[in-house]
This record gives C-alpha cells, structure tokens and sequence, in this order.
C-alpha cells in the first residue's frame, strides 16, 4: 500500500512530455537571450520599428471600426445584408459573415477578434466560433500587394497573387469544413441579442479596446522579433540551407520570414516559400489569436491545422500561377 501510494506520488510529480518539452524550449530562450544579449536588444528595435512603420497604421484604425461595427450593432445589420451568399456557403449565421469579410478585408486579427465579440454577444454558437476562425484570418490586402508585392518583390501583381491565394484559399477551406462538420443551427430564440444604443460611450469604448489589442499584438511582434535575432545569431555558423533559416523565421514570425524568402536566390523557390509564410501566418500570430479567446475554452488546434493547409494551398496556387505566368515575379 506504501509502495504505489509512493508510486503515484512520483508519478503525479512527474511533468508531462509536452510539459518537458516546454521547459527545455524556455531554457534554450532563456539562455538565447543571455548569449546574445545586444542582438536581442536590437531585435527589439527592429520589432518596434515594423510595429511603428507597419503593423499599427496598417491595423489600428481597421480595428477600431471593428470594434465599432460590433458595439453598435451594424456589423450583425451589415452581415445580414451582405452574408447571405457566404452564409450557404460556410453554414453560418449571416450576422457572423461580417467577421469573415472584415477579417478578408483588413487582415488579421481584426476577423478573429470580430468573430470573438460575437460569439460573446450570442449571435455565434462555441462550434461556429471555433469553424470560423480556421479561415478568416489572413494578412491584409495593403501588407501583401505593397509591403511584399512592391517593397519586397518589386511587383505588385505578385502581391494581389498572393491575397487572392489567401482568399481563395481560405473559402476553400471554410466551404470543406461547412460540409464536413455537421451541426444543427441554434435557434434564434437562444441566442442573446441585447439592444444597441449609439452613444459617446460606444466610440471610447471601442478605441479603448482596440489600444488594448494593438498593444498586444505589438508585444508579440516585438518578442519574436527578439526571439528571431538570438536564433538568427545561433544559426550564423551553421551551414544550413537559406530556405530552410527563411521557413524557420516565418513560421516564427511571417513579415521576418517573408523578407528572408525574398532574399532566396532562386526567384520561383522564394516566391512559393513567401506564399506558404503568409497562409500559414506564423507562431506570432497564433499566439495573438490564442490571447483572444482566452477564457472561452476553444478548440484551437483545428484553426493551427488549418492555417498549416491554407499555406500549403498558397503555395500551390503560387506555383500554378508562375508556371503560367512567370512575370508575375
């Protein structure tokens, strides 16, 4: 009796191998940071500065009006008006479709975070939720047509190759999952709609909360920014293949990622490796998602699976369209 009431104690004392694995990747950052100490700090000028040049003026006035389409109620008006075709489609509510098109129209995470508020207002079900963020996220139109398009590639058709793989791709993806998941509609009669009213509240409340989303989104930026650097510096002696340091820092973190596929020497290898980066989104980003719907209890892993398939199809069509047309780089 003594003996495996020992036994369990150990047992239980014992972490788990996802646990340890946790534990070593946190030392290894940990004495990352401490090796290169002034690499790590310039990584995070670097990450300020993509947060300050890139990532807040392209999101935070886009995230703002998501906040207020969803406060005000004329996000849910505006689905129902607009989201009928999409809601066949996908198998969701049309007031829900409006996540789907802001998330298609202004890029991660302004979906995701419009997806969350309606699922706290009731007018999504925890399933719809957990379907719907599997595909509306993908990067902006204006970050993938001129920040990798123009300033990276020099050709803004490549760009608009590379949003119109993510769109396509990810409607793709949601139509397959509208068909495999099988789930009865909620009546609308249990779904909680409370009244709008506009007010000076309305417009606080909604820059308050989109500050507070920014703020988060940059710390993520800004650490794996960090993160990157130390790696990057660890990696130098290593004779390893650039694609291969390219698909690491992407998975990473997408904008780092895309700057070192552009970089690759092989034009077509570098096109398809930036098409795969920006469908799957990166580390950085499924962090920030992850922080959204904290405290919901959702199936999250769906959504990484997801994003992993949607690179791939990125990076099909990509090397579809090249083979076809091999000016568009």
């Amino acid at each position: 009796m003594t003996h495996s009431r020992q036994r369990h104690t150990s047992r239980v004392r014992l972490p788990r191998a996802r646990e340890r694995i946790f534990y070593l990747l946190l030392l290894f950052l940990f004495a990352m940071l401490l090796r290169n100490s002034e690499e790590a700090v310039e990584s995070v000028k670097t990450g300020l500065s993509l947060c300050v040049r890139s990532a807040i003026p392209s999101l935070f006035p886009f995230m703002v009006l998501s906040e207020l389409l969803t406060e005000s109620g004329l996000g849910a008006r505006l689905g129902r008006l607009l989201g009928r075709p999409f809601s066949r489609l996908l198998a969701l509510p049309p007031e829900g479709c409006c996540s789907l098109l802001m998330g298609l129209g202004c890029g991660f995470p302004v979906g995701a975070r419009s997806a969350v508020a309606l699922y706290d207002e009731g007018i999504l079900t925890k399933q719809q939720l957990e379907r719907i963020l599997c595909f509306c996220n993908v990067p902006s139109s204006a970050f993938l047509i001129n920040a990798v398009g123009f300033a990276l590639y020099g050709n803004r058709r490549f760009g608009i190759l590379l949003y119109v793989s993510c769109v396509g791709g990810s409607l793709a993806i949601g139509t397959i999952l509208a068909r495999l998941t099988r789930t009865k509609n909620t009546p609308r009669s249990t779904l909680r709609h409370d009244p709008k009213t506009l007010s000076p509240s309305t417009f606080t409340k909604a820059v308050s909360s989109a500050t507070a989303a920014m703020l988060s989104v940059c710390a993520y930026v800004v650490f794996f920014s960090s993160v990157i650097g130390c790696l990057s510096y660890a990696l130098a002696p290593l004779s390893l293949p650039a694609e291969f340091k390219a698909l690491i820092y992407g998975s990473l973190e997408m904008t780092s990622g895309t700057v070192a596929a552009s970089m690759l020497q092989s034009p077509k290898a570098s096109a398809i490796l930036c098409a795969f980066l920006v469908g799957f989104g990166g580390f950085s980003i499924h962090f920030q998602l992850l922080s959204f719907c904290e405290g919901r209890d959702l199936r999250l892993v769906p959504c990484l699976l997801s994003k992993l398939a949607l690179g791939v199809l990125c990076a099909v069509i990509t090397a579809t369209a090249l083979t076809i047309a091999p000016d568009l780089i």
